[in-house]
């Protein structure tokens, strides 16, 4: 029986017989610089634990792990530097303020939105996918909320959330990856923003909202702004977005 997890930095694979550690860095360094940390994402490690037993860990996998230790690292400290002071009173806004270290990594990746995201899972039927925008009901049919949700997966693994678009004749990205179509690459990008324009509204212009710079694309919004139902989502009728949740940490939206 394999079991393995990320404690103090390293990777721990054990089974009956034996206890192998890796280094973090040997799947995916979460401290790595942006051009470091690429090299790594999607590789797999094979670890050779008692003879001939080879067994393969996913770079992916244990870096949702490790986002998710972090997550629950943090969260003493969002909670000490939200709380009100003796004199204070609890806001009525239910905003999202970052810490000061999420705060730096704001600024620092230049992310444009501040709106909370959630992402229920609910379906209005079997092709309406909501998801709320500073409270507001945005309703995407299943091609573009899969769009949508491989967006937010990619904020999710870190650095600046851009994903490569793909090419028109040499293929790559998300025209690979099945999200977007070589003929249509712009047109669904756009199709993508109309349904978010309404809850926007004045607050902030969609096309900052669901950036491009040059050949990629992001959700512009510091994940801290992104909350989701992951055990609803894997629930959902397309096998498609069930793959994508699979790659989020458990998240439960408020």
């Amino acid at each position: 029986m394999l079991s393995w997890a990320v404690d103090k930095g390293k990777v721990k694979l054990k089974n009956r017989k034996r206890s192998t550690s890796f280094p973090v860095r040997a799947f995916i360094c979460p401290t790595a610089s942006h051009r470091e940390r690429a090299r790594f994402k999607g590789e797999e490690v094979s670890v050779d634990l008692v003879g001939k037993n080879i067994v393969a860990v996913s770079a992916e996998s244990c870096w949702a792990t490790h986002m998710r230790k972090r997550h629950e690292e943090l969260a003493p400290r969002r909670a000490a530097e939200q709380a009100p002071g003796p004199e204070a009173t609890a806001p009525t806004d239910p905003t999202i303020q970052l810490i000061q270290e999420e705060e730096c990594e704001f600024q620092r990746q230049d992310f444009q939105s501040r709106l909370r995201v959630s992402i229920p899972g609910h379906t209005q039927d079997r092709s309406s996918n909501k998801i709320y925008v500073g409270g507001t009901k945005v309703v995407l049919g299943d091609a573009l909320f899969l769009l949508f949700l491989r967006l937010v997966v990619e904020l999710f693994k870190g650095d600046d959330g851009f994903l490569y678009k793909g090419h028109r004749t040499q293929g790559g990205g998300l025209v690979e990856e099945g999200y977007l179509s070589v003929h249509g690459i712009e047109q669904k990008i756009g199709r993508l923003r109309g349904p978010f324009e309404p809850a926007l509204g004045s607050t902030i212009d969609v096309k900052k909202f669901i950036e491009v710079s040059g050949s990629n694309v992001r959700l512009s919004t510091h994940p801290r702004y992104v909350s989701y139902d992951r055990a609803k989502l894997l629930l959902h009728h397309d096998h498609r977005v069930r793959k994508l949740a699979d790659q989020l940490a458990d998240e439960d939206v408020p």
